[in-house]
């Protein structure tokens, strides 16, 4: 490891400075102040600029008295950099989670010609004879500029760098997903956010309705890949019909989550959380997470897995221009369409459609199971801090 240097010393990451002893970064005139949980971590990322520095090594830099983990201080710094209007902050190789953490050479946004140098510019393709020589470069400077344009979207390994953006919330909690069972996880960062000062949240999650039959073949395309001999197995199950036991076991869990999400989400003062829980009727198309309507983090439903183990895509609505503008515009608008296009969760006994797995089966009792209270039908639930 390279030597620490003194503190009080401005050190260079690209075009950003950064002064350990006054816990900042500075950037284009623009000052961001940083966590002094997060000054050891970046200190040391900074010593060992563009180097890989192992988990171990940067857990030891951690302050004695420091419990917050690792992948939370690092998004700090992350959400320093972003503030700054700085791209390809630091980040995780791509080599594996258990892989340490990088501080790239940052460049400033729209300077292309820096860009390039970093992220490597593409050889011209080879031209034949009966090809235009004006046509193709015309075309492909066109599409390098479009591939080399800066954006403000930046790419998470996981849905677990989401944890952090959902803290930073200090008005609204938007979740759209197929069906949505992390809310024990939910729970604690909403405690978060409230130590982080938030007074009062709005938490609207949203679900497929177990009247349609979405979120049952959800629950089938979500069976195990493990290698190419699963496949007649799989294809099996996608090619075969919704059995009544399908669509049954599908509404159980729409309304375990629902009753969940209630228990989980509720304390006391001082901060007020207003959750609801809602069902759309319309095909899920992408996973979203909004936080204030500011930050939103999306990604797909894959095959034969599960979202949260995929990559997935975050935006922060601040100073965008052109097409990452364009962008946020249209993810916010496609989020309204399900708001407006949803209805709150209807209780169970109340479903109009009643299949005979009901009789065989028998029907999920109202009465508090063991160690749990009975299911609260208001709404309106206080957080207490963590």
């Amino acid at each position: 490891m390279a030597a620490h240097p003194g503190q009080g010393i401005e050190q260079t990451i690209g075009p950003v400075v950064f002064i350990a002893a006054d816990r900042v970064l500075r950037y284009g005139g623009k000052e961001e102040p940083l966590d002094p949980r997060c000054i050891p971590i970046l200190q040391l990322l900074v010593d060992n600029l563009n180097d890989e520095v192992s988990r171990s090594d940067l857990e030891s830099a951690k302050r004695k008295d420091v419990t917050t983990p690792l992948k939370e201080l690092i998004s700090e710094i992350r959400v320093a950099l972003r503030r700054l209007g700085v791209t390809d902050s630091v980040n995780i190789p791509r080599a594996g989670k258990n892989e340490g953490y990088r501080l790239r050479d940052l460049d400033a946004p729209g300077d292309n010609a820096d860009r390039m140098n970093v992220l490597g510019h593409a050889a011209a393709p080879h031209k034949t004879e009966d090809q235009s020589s004006e046509f193709d470069l015309e075309g492909y400077t066109i599409f390098r500029a479009r591939v080399d344009r800066p954006s403000a979207v930046s790419v998470f390994p996981d849905w677990e760098e989401a944890d952090f953006v959902i803290t930073l919330a200090t008005e609204s909690i938007i979740v759209i997903d197929s069906f949505f069972g992390d809310y024990t996880r939910l729970s604690k960062l909403v405690n978060r956010a409230v130590a982080r000062g938030a007074k009062t949240l709005k938490v609207d999650i949203y679900m497929t309705s177990p009247e349609t039959d979405f979120g049952a073949q959800r629950l089938k395309e979500k069976a195990k890949f493990t290698n190419p001999s699963d496949y007649p197995r799989l294809k099996k199950s996608i090619d075969g019909a919704l059995s009544d036991r399908e669509r049954y076991r599908y509404e159980n869990k729409f309304h375990e989550i629902d009753d969940e999400l209630n228990e989980c989400i509720s304390s006391k003062e001082p901060a007020t959380v207003n959750l609801t829980v809602y069902e759309y009727k319309s095909t899920p198309s992408v996973r979203f997470i909004a936080v204030d309507r500011k930050h939103i983090v999306w990604g797909w439903y894959p095959l034969f897995d599960r979202n949260p183990h995929y990559e997935c895509l975050y935006l922060e609505d601040t100073d965008l221009a052109g097409v990452d503008k364009e962008l946020f515009s249209k993810l916010m608008k496609q989020i309204e369409h399900i708001e407006n296009t949803s209805d709150p969760a209807r209780d169970q006994d109340d479903r109009e459609r009643k299949n005979f797995l009901h009789t065989i089966l028998g029907k999920p009792s109202d009465e508090a199971k063991p160690g749990r209270p009975a299911r609260k039908k208001a709404r309106f639930r206080t957080v207490l801090k963590s």
